[in-house]
């Protein structure tokens, strides 16, 4: 998700418009349970948007860990820890928006609530 980079606050589509022409391609493997924990290394998620260069963003597998800042975000009323995705995809997104954000996942085992907007 895409958070402000200055209150770990999440946006959305209503705030920046924008954001709806960001595109996510996903591999077949990624969208599949039973095959998540079978990603070859190196498989990514790609984003893509209107004049920008296409982010490749790695998905990592419980196997094979890798250092990420984790970030205290806002979804709705609830707070918790998010995986700051890093410096490249921040600045990707900040440049597309016109504004300074993170794009941060989830933690393993985080519930994050639905929309009752």
């Amino acid at each position: 998700m895409v958070v402000s980079a200055d209150t770990g606050r999440f946006i959305t589509q209503r705030q920046i418009p924008k954001l709806c022409q960001v595109s996510v391609r996903l591999p077949q493997e990624a969208l599949l349970g039973s095959d998540w924990g079978k990603l070859q290394p190196g498989t990514a998620m790609v984003i893509s948007a209107p004049s920008m260069t296409p982010l490749h963003i790695p998905l990592q597998t419980g196997s094979a860990p890798v250092q990420q800042q984790i970030r205290s975000v806002c979804v709705w009323e609830w707070s918790g820890p998010a995986a700051d995705e890093g410096d490249e995809a921040a600045a990707w997104f900040s440049k597309f928006l016109d504004k300074e954000v993170r794009l941060v996942r989830s933690l393993h085992g985080t519930s994050i609530p639905n929309s009752k907007r």
